[in-house]
């Protein structure tokens, strides 16, 4: 198993309630992600930080999810 943290920088003013929205309507793409045994998000209104937390069953699965344009959409959704 491989567990992968990603950070990222949330807009500024984000409340609680501002990013378990973004995080729900992200949600279902994840569902039946191969090799991706579970997603946690994470929150940190002190330094305005949003992220996730990722397992997965191989480094090649994790990979194979977490490329190049995924990390587009998340700059593009969270602006960081």
């Amino acid at each position: 198993m491989i567990t992968v943290v990603v950070n990222f920088d949330l807009p500024p003013g984000t409340t609680l309630a501002d990013a378990t929205a973004r995080f729900q309507d992200s949600s279902q793409k994840y569902l039946g992600a191969p090799g991706l045994l579970r997603k946690f998000y994470l929150y940190n209104a002190e330094t305005m930080t949003g992220g996730g937390a990722y397992v997965f069953g191989t480094r090649a699965e994790a990979d194979a999810l977490l490329n190049d344009a995924w990390v587009a959409s998340i700059t593009e959704r969270y602006g960081s």
